[in-house]
């Protein structure tokens, strides 16, 4: 017989739904705005600031929609025990490892910002157009530029760019509390994505607030981020899993559960798909830049005659 929570959860099962499309209907429609205010001219500096805001915006939207997807089929099985307005030193369930000194929830979204800003700087900023600066460097001084300003050539020189900074992410994760080897599947799997959208976007903002609302909201909810948890003095909403397997990733928190797995190899083909179109467009900025505006023409013999 199904628990009390699980019918409630049941009962509301179809708005939820209905709620989820409209949301990622919104994402969609923000990722597409966003690919087109990404072309032609330079923008002024106010538009550069907005539409820098628009991309982190879009990120956060992303990375709650990710997480939500993830905690979805768990929840609906009664996986999660659901408690509201709890405060820290309670009972600790398995999915949480030993808890840190309590934050306010202020302070735990700027250590996050902060955390999460400098992860995206280092491995996407550094590493991995590093790497793309490197291997672009040697193989045009041997390929020459022809075949350099090729989208075959690009994608595979992002690609390799891609997987080596995501497996160095993956790598720097391999000491953390509780990890487990699908945990570090998803660690290198949210690495690519990363890798991918800033391949496809060329920018930073987004995937640092898609980085951002991921840990954020693992937080709020009270689960472990990473296998590290952080207590809140209050959590509106506080999950602890019932289980210790793969549905919820047990003490490493849901970055190990086998739904994140699916979700992230679902958007990482989304992503992928639309990534030659884009290097294209980039290739096709890079050739042939905004022209100025062309100079008159001069009147042909036919038109001066008639005026």
């Amino acid at each position: 017989m199904l628990s009390p929570q699980i019918l409630r959860i049941q009962m509301f099962l179809p708005l939820l739904l209905i709620a989820l499309a409209g949301y990622f209907f919104i994402q969609l429609a923000l990722f597409k705005h966003l690919l087109r205010t990404r072309r032609g001219r330079r923008p002024s500096i106010r538009k550069r600031l907005f539409g820098w805001l628009l991309q982190f915006a879009t990120g956060v939207g992303m990375g709650f929609g990710i997480i939500l997807l993830a905690l979805l089929v768990p929840l609906l099985a009664g996986q999660y025990r659901v408690a509201f307005l709890t405060m820290p030193g309670g009972s600790l369930g398995i999915s949480q490892a030993a808890p840190s000194p309590s934050l306010s929830t202020t302070n735990a979204l700027a250590i996050l910002a902060v955390q999460s800003l400098a992860e995206e700087a280092y491995y996407r900023g550094v590493w991995m157009l590093g790497i793309v600066l490197l291997l672009g460097f040697l193989s045009r001084a041997v390929l020459g530029k022809q075949a350099f300003f090729t989208v075959p050539f690009q994608l595979i020189l992002w690609g390799n760019a891609i997987v080596l900074s995501a497996a160095l992410f993956a790598f720097q994760h391999a000491g953390n509390p509780n990890v487990s080897p699908l945990a570090l599947t998803n660690i290198f799997l949210a690495g690519a994505l990363f890798g991918l959208l800033l391949a496809a976007t060329r920018s930073l903002a987004l995937i640092w607030g898609l980085h951002f609302a991921w840990n954020s909201l693992l937080v709020l909810l009270g689960l472990p981020v990473s296998g590290y948890r952080i207590a809140l003095h209050q959590h509106l909403i506080n999950l602890t899993s019932r289980s210790n397997g793969i549905t919820t990733g047990g003490a490493f928190g849901p970055e190990a559960s086998l739904g994140l797995c699916v979700v992230l190899l679902l958007v990482i083909a989304l992503v992928a798909r639309m990534l030659p179109a884009r290097t294209k467009d980039f290739l096709t900025q890079v050739k042939m830049p905004p022209a100025a505006n062309p100079p008159a023409e001069a009147d042909s013999p036919e038109t001066s005659a008639e005026k």
